[in-house]
């Protein structure tokens, strides 16, 4: 995943065995096993790590509360707010059997963070609820969550 705040350039986020990795603007690599951790401690920031895998996908997070969800004409989600963000989806494109989000756009009261998905890969089956539409919606309206 790649990351940047306003004014430091572009950073890398990525975990793999439990361990995540961040590689800064300059080119330095910081490790840690908490990736909310090592973004606050390294630019400040308080950033839904858990939700992240969800959102990414154009998924809301579970275990948390929807406020709002609306989709576009193919039934894709184009507006999620949750826990205190919004999360706003610029472009989809298909993996497989997938259609998987390109661009996010996350902001809270208190940070804006864009998401660009360069390249998906799938190392083993997502979860079956991304191979159907989240749920009927017609472009643009706002839905009802997911119960």
């Amino acid at each position: 995943m790649l990351i940047a705040p306003l004014g430091k350039g572009t950073a890398e986020l990525s975990a793999h065995d439990g361990r995540v990795t961040l590689r800064t603007h300059d080119n330095r690599l910081l490790h840690g096993d908490n990736a909310a951790e090592l973004l606050r401690r390294h630019f400040g920031w308080r950033l839904p790590v858990a939700a992240l895998p969800y959102w990414i996908r154009g998924l809301p997070q579970p275990e948390a509360r929807v406020d709002e969800m609306v989709f576009d004409e193919r039934r894709r989600l184009r507006r999620l707010r949750q826990s205190g963000w919004e999360i706003r989806y610029s472009g989809y494109r298909r993996v497989d059997e997938y259609v998987l989000p390109t661009g996010l756009r996350l902001e809270s009261h208190a940070l804006r963070v864009k998401l660009a998905v360069t390249a998906w890969i799938l190392e083993e089956p997502l979860n079956e609820p991304l191979r159907e539409p989240l749920r009927e919606a017609s472009a643009e309206t706002p839905a009802e969550p997911p119960q």
